[in-house]
Order: C-alpha cells, then sequence, then structure tokens
C-alpha cells in the first residue's frame, strides 16, 4: 500500500471513529453518509436548511450536513483577475478559506468536531488527545512521524 492509500485508510478510519465525538456516539458518517452522496441520512431534510443532532442530541448544528465529495477539488480562497471575482474556500461564509492553513478542506474537516452543536469538541487540543489514544496513532505516527501525532506517549 503506498503513502496516499495509507493517507486514505487512515481518513477513512477517523470519518467512522465515534470515540471522536463528545459522547462517543457519533462518527462523521453520521451526517455524511456516503449512501446519500455524504450529505445526511434524510434526503428531505436535505433539501431545507434542517441540521441534525450532534452528539448531546438535545443540540443542533446551524446547518444541514454538505455533501463533501467535491471538497478535495477547491483551492485557497484567492483573487481570479480573469474573473473579477473570488474563488475558491469551502463555503460562503467564509468560515473555511484556507487561508489558515493553506488548504480549505483541512480547516473546514476542523469545524464538526470541534463544533460544541455537532460532535462537541471544546478545543482542538481535546480532540488531538482523543485521537492520540486510538488504536491508530501507530498509523498516523509512521506517516507524518511522531511530532505530528501530539498527545501523551505511554512511558514518556
Amino acid at each position: 500500500m503506498d503513502r496516499f492509500q495509507q493517507i486514505m485508510l487512515l481518513g477513512k478510519i477517523i470519518f467512522y471513529d465515534k470515540e471522536l465525538s463528545e459522547n462517543r456516539n457519533q462518527t462523521c458518517s453520521f451526517c455524511h453518509m456516503p449512501e446519500t452522496g455524504f450529505t445526511g441520512p434524510v434526503g428531505a431534510l436535505n433539501q431545507t436548511t434542517v441540521a441534525y443532532p450532534g452528539s448531546v442530541r438535545t443540540r443542533f448544528s446551524a446547518r444541514s450536513p454538505q455533501a463533501h465529495t467535491y471538497a478535495s477539488f477547491l483551492p485557497v480562497l484567492h483573487y481570479n483577475p480573469e474573473q473579477g471575482d473570488f474563488v475558491g474556500g469551502q463555503f460562503w461564509d467564509m468560515r473555511a478559506t484556507g487561508l489558515r492553513l493553506d488548504s480549505a478542506l483541512a480547516e473546514q474537516a476542523q469545524g464538526p468536531p470541534l463544533d460544541p452543536n455537532e460532535m462537541g469538541s471544546i478545543d482542538p487540543a481535546c480532540m488531538v488527545y482523543r485521537m492520540s489514544q486510538r488504536r491508530y496513532r501507530s498509523m498516523a505516527e509512521k506517516l507524518w512521524g511522531r511530532a505530528g501525532v501530539r498527545g501523551p506517549v505511554a512511558g514518556e
């Protein structure tokens, strides 16, 4: 398996890991189901602005889940002089421009896990800690090195 395939596999494992949500009861795939084009599971709701419940079932996101199959093809937000307009980023409200991480996709992916109304983590450090405790930590360390995966290491 080459590096790209390993990264894709790790992404898929994380996408289906319910242990990352606040109550350990919800995965990314709960709202972004592959069977529905990576939108929510109820087609009628997907055509509205209705959102699905988060890890805390009485809390709802401000938006319905959008398909993300196109997401990796969008560039960082930038001005295109030929069009005379801005191009790129993930959303119209500019919440994932890509300017901070040099990747609109990476910025968008941080949204749901860190939203108290969605997956519910209160802080990026909490999410990193949870991920550092999962079995796939060694896989991430092989891909990006130990410095790329922060969190406590047994025996250190």
